[in-house]
């Protein structure tokens, strides 16, 4: 918990500073920072010198590019990674700072990476690639390296000569970085990091299926089996797959196999493809991305065979663990994958995908290379755009020759402003993070295991996608166990992006790491939906021992891979939908920059289109123009909670819209009442709300998307005392969904909502209580339901009519600076009640309540269950908590589960009953864990710590739940003050409380009477507990 902690406290200080910095950003539109722009190979061939240089970079800089990346050629009269090589870098380099452009390093002579220009046959044949061929009846291991195309091979031909190395061997991977990055590194000085970000790195892949001198040992520690008897068999592959093309007969006694023979031999074949691909990643992937990471430059890379993914599987093991490991995935665009007419491939979201997952900025596509149709600048733009459409947004174009000026495409006349189309188009694609809230599942195990129909399928999947408007990542075993967090119903990956809803195709098996990640996702109400074949296997240390698994029982289960609107009311609401006739020619991509939104849209037929669009956001709609870097106003309608806007598209166009949450101010004098000025912001697209210097009254306020509220010094904001005036919703009422009376304040589905200012909220709570209780009760003070990303920040409230602030069902809330203060006794007013929610801040706040000053809870026995949101992932810190009958209490509506808190550096000196408090019930049931209490300092309490399982039995209206409620890792640490007790700990009769569920540490209470332990083991080493006369 403390590393999750450490993660999310730093999250919110650099989210809230990426916000000021991104807004920013925006501005860098017309003309961005070299550092953000793409790049053109360059290929040097002869004598290069000054002369050489200036001329090149004359012409390239002429065509708008501002970067370039070099490439060595066969004839250039000097030995690549020799001293003249290097001098010759450092001199580009140079000449390149002097021009404020950046450059990139290919980190081979030619390609695949990984030979040094051929130093490993000449210097190091010990370090050289490694292979399994076949021997007669068997097989064995040899060096033996894949083709390659070697800059210092006189033949220019692609052939075996010189050999790469052994990726698998940490030894060869070490002198690979030593005879490239490290001379870079020796020749280039401070230009290193600062003029040159980086290395790019080209199609490593065995062509041959892998060894290296300890892969038996390796295979059997992490499988638990000796891979050798089926070594003969792994070889066998189809061409473009690991499939086998034939699998029948016993090679060595002739006879045929049984059907559980072929099924270990593909489970060996998935094992052993699943150890070398590892071994391959945390090597020839990992290592040079560490050195990079060191040395602050970055590396990119791209993988062969990348657009057709069995192959690729077959040449890289499983390319999305490879691709994760360096700063920058990248893909490779040539032979014209991408081309008009032929719009159905997805692989661009193999980087893209990689890099929203694992947090990366940008994804590459290197492009044009050994292209197989005319390309003018046009059909450029077309293939970048949809590129740029599934998520590319960093580009290298190919290809311009040393000397030779520019050819092609790129000697048109419009190279120029394409460049500066693609630059800006690009910069804006990289800023904030990915948005698509679908997840579709890449069924990796099940293409080891042979099954390339699973591919197919997959493909399909994506296509229709993408043509319905639904932008998607591609999600794998190891993303989902290692890049993702299931948190209530949401996938949330390491950019921060919420998928929804995971697509998971035809697959036979599942990693068992991935299935827990799965089941989570659909426990906690993540929506899951089966298109063909059900996985029934799951793997855990191998796949040759296989446990079978239940289909999950909410999912939606479809056989066809067609298009229904069943499934497009199962998916979440899409980010941006055609009204009217649909039309498969439209496809986008989107991003969130703080609270702004940004739309990339391509028409990918020549045909134009006026489109009616729907964009689920509420703001300013603008439209940038990447083409001439000016942006414009676009007309817009709210309807319901979303933006309607025209689009008029070309053919083969792309439009880049941007909508910025409004900031426009809605003062409050000038409307009858404070929902009608409500109203008209949310009406205009959503804005700012502001109560002035004054006294106001309300009955119940809604809130709605887009809107925010501002309480300015002076103000106050008055609950009328009528019930008439709160309507009855459906709600959450102490643990439970009901009908119950509205809050003050109702702030729904209002994402990165803002209610701040220094002005007072009066919820006339002293009031209020006189009226009594009813079966609806009094009205909360203020509830945001569903606000991802809300804050509140400054207010003050007094005298809470009833919980004074709700969080419900939300991920990312901060609240910040606000003061509650209840002057007298008001039943059940606690301050703050964190329910079902995560990822909350609060610091710096004051509360004083006749109840629980914070409560955290997660929903009340059955219908908690059913709901099943957890509370987590939540920081209090730096508060003053006053009077009150629990400072943070966690609990007593625990069903849904709370786990990951801190509570650090807080003053409970206000005579606050129970400083630290859990409480559940027998009907409960659920888990408390993670939980810690640092540094806080108590006095006047009655007691200093309170754990009761069964608390406040009366009124109990549910039979007890098994299991009952669980501790565990509670960390009670650095406590001090004084309390009349020390408190209780009691666990249930049945269940009692474990030894290592409630540790101590250095905790020192002066107390009239000792700590109180019943049903419960608890290690007292770390409390220290000094007694004094009453």
């Amino acid at each position: 918990m403390k590393n999750y902690l450490h993660k999310f406290i730093l999250g919110c200080l650099l989210s809230a500073s990426a916000v000021c910095a991104e807004a920013q950003n925006l501005h860098d539109f017309i003309n961005p920072p070299a550092d953000k722009c793409n790049h053109v190979i360059l290929g040097w061939d002869g004598e290069i010198n000054q002369q050489v240089i200036h001329k090149d970079l004359d012409e390239i800089q002429a065509k708008g590019f501002r970067n370039v990346i070099i490439e060595p050629g066969y004839h250039m009269g000097i030995e690549y990674l020799s001293k003249q090589w290097f001098a010759n870098v450092k001199m580009m380099a140079e000449a390149c700072k002097a021009r404020n452009m950046k450059m990139w390093i290919i980190d081979e002579g030619k390609y695949p990476s990984g030979m040094a220009g051929g130093k490993f046959s000449k210097l190091r044949p010990d370090l050289c690639m490694q292979a399994l061929v076949k021997d007669g009846d068997s097989v064995k291991a040899v060096r033996r390296s894949s083709n390659t195309r070697c800059v210092n091979n006189p033949t220019g031909g692609k052939d075996e000569k010189n050999s790469l190395c052994d990726y698998l061997d940490p030894k060869a991977v070490d002198q690979f970085i030593a005879w490239t990055h490290e001379e870079y590194k020796r020749t280039l000085g401070p230009l290193l990091g600062t003029t040159v970000l980086g290395f790019r790195g080209d199609e490593p892949a065995f062509q041959r299926v892998p060894w290296t001198t300890d892969i038996i040992d390796i295979f059997r520690a992490k499988k638990g089996y000796d891979p050798t008897p089926y070594l003969s068999y792994i070889i066998q592959n189809e061409r473009q797959s690991i499939a086998f093309p034939y699998l029948k007969s016993n090679l060595k006694e002739n006879r045929q196999l049984s059907e559980n023979e072929i099924i270990k031999i593909k489970a060996a074949k998935a094992d052993y493809w699943d150890v070398w691909s590892e071994r391959f990643a945390n090597n020839f992937f990992a290592k040079p991305a560490e050195w990079c990471k060191q040395h602050g430059v970055k590396s990119i890379t791209h993988l062969d065979k990348d657009d057709d993914l069995p192959w690729c599987i077959k040449l890289s093991g499983e390319p999305f663990r490879l691709l994760n490991k360096v700063q920058i995935p990248g893909i490779d665009v040539i032979w014209t994958q991408i081309w008009p007419g032929n719009p159905d491939t997805e692989f661009p979201r193999l980087a893209s995908s990689t890099a929203h997952l694992y947090n990366k900025e940008r994804a590459f596509s290197e492009s044009f290379a050994a292209w197989r149709a005319p390309l003018d600048t046009r059909t450029a733009k077309y293939v970048v755009d949809y590129q740029i459409a599934r998520g590319i947004n960093f580009f290298e174009f190919m290809f311009w020759m040393s000397k030779s000026g520019a050819h092609g495409y790129m000697a048109e006349p419009g190279m120029k402003a394409l460049n500066d189309y693609v630059n800006r188009a690009t910069y804006m694609m990289q800023l904030g993070k990915a948005n698509a809230q679908v997840a579709l599942y890449v069924p990796i195990p099940t293409l080891w295991m042979g099954n390339n129909k699973a591919y197919d399928q997959m493909k399909a999947i994506g296509y229709l996608l993408t043509t319905h408007q639904y932008d998607f990542d591609f999600v794998t075993d190891d993303a989902l166990d290692e890049a993702i967090t299931p948190v209530n119903g949401k996938l949330i990956n390491k950019s921060g992006q919420q998928y929804h809803t995971l697509i998971i195709p035809t697959a036979d098996v599942i990693t068992a790491k991935a299935w827990r990640q799965i089941k989570e996702f659909a426990a906690r109400g993540g929506k899951v939906v089966y298109w063909g074949d059900i996985p029934t296997q799951m793997s855990t240390r191998n796949f040759q021992e296989l446990t079978a698994i239940q289909p999950i029982q909410t999912a939606l289960q479809l056989k066809d891979t067609v298009w229904t609107d069943q499934l497009r009311n199962y998916l979440p609401a899409a980010q941006l939908q055609i009204i009217g006739e649909a039309n498969d020619s439209i496809v986008y991509t989107s991003r969130k920059v703080g609270k702004n939104h940004i739309f990339f849209v391509m028409n990918q037929r020549q045909k134009d289109e006026n489109l009616m669009l729907e964009l689920n956001c509420m703001g300013d709609v603008e439209l940038w123009d990447a083409i001439t870097g000016k942006t414009t106003a676009l007309s817009a309608t709210v309807v319901g909670n979303k933006m309607r806007i025209n689009l008029p598209i070309e053919g083969w166009g792309s439009k880049i819209i941007v909508v910025k949450r409004r900031s426009q101010e809605y003062n409050l004098k000038k409307y009858a009442t404070i929902q009608q000025a409500i109203d008209q912001a949310h009406t205009d697209g959503g804005g700012v709300v502001v109560v002035p210097k004054g006294k106001y009254q309300s009955g119940a306020i809604f809130l709605t998307r887009g809107v925010d509220l501002k309480l300015e010094k002076g103000a106050v904001l008055t609950s009328i005392v009528d019930t008439t005036l709160y309507p009855i919703i459906e709600t959450r009422w102490e643990g439970r969904m009901k009908k119950a009376r509205a809050a003050f304040i109702n702030v729904d589905d209002n994402e990165d909502c803002r209610v701040y200012g220094p002005g007072l909220i009066d919820a006339q709570g002293l009031k209020w209580k006189k009226i009594g209780w009813s079966v609806y009760g009094r009205p909360k003070v203020i509830c945001f339901n569903r606000c991802d990303g809300g804050e509140l920040r400054d207010v003050a409230f007094r005298n809470q009519s009833f919980w004074c602030l709700h969080i419900l069902y939300t991920h990312g809330f901060t609240v910040h600076g606000i003061r509650i203060d209840a002057e007298d006794y008001i039943p059940s007013s606690d301050g703050i009640d964190i329910d079902s929610s995560t990822g909350i801040s609060i610091t710096d706040s004051h509360i004083k309540a006749y109840d629980d000053c914070i409560s955290i809870k997660s929903g009340k026995g059955v219908d908690g269950r059913r709901i099943n949101q957890y509370a987590g992932q939540i920081k209090i810190e730096n508060c003053h908590f006053d009077y009150g009958h629990g400072g943070v209490a966690i609990g007593s509506e625990v069903s849904g589960d709370i786990k990951d808190v801190l509570v650090a550096n807080c003053d409970m000196k206000g005579e606050n009953w129970n400083p630290i408090r859990f409480k559940s019930q027998p009907s409960r049931g659920g888990v408390i864990e993670n939980i810690t209490f640092d540094n806080i300092a108590i006095a006047k309490a009655q007691n200093m710590i309170s754990v009761q399982m069964a608390w406040r039995m009366k009124g109990e209206d549910e039979p007890a739940y098994s299991p009952l409620t669980q501790l565990k890792n509670i960390v009670i640490r650095n406590i001090t003050g004084t309390a009349d007790n020390a408190g209780v700990i009691e666990g249930y009769p049945d269940a009692p409380i474990k030894r290592d569920a409630i540790r101590f540490e250095n905790c020192l209470i002066k107390v009239k009477k000792p700590l109180m332990i019943k049903n419960a083991d608890v290690d007292l080493s770390g409390f220290t507990c000094k007694l004094y006369k009453k």
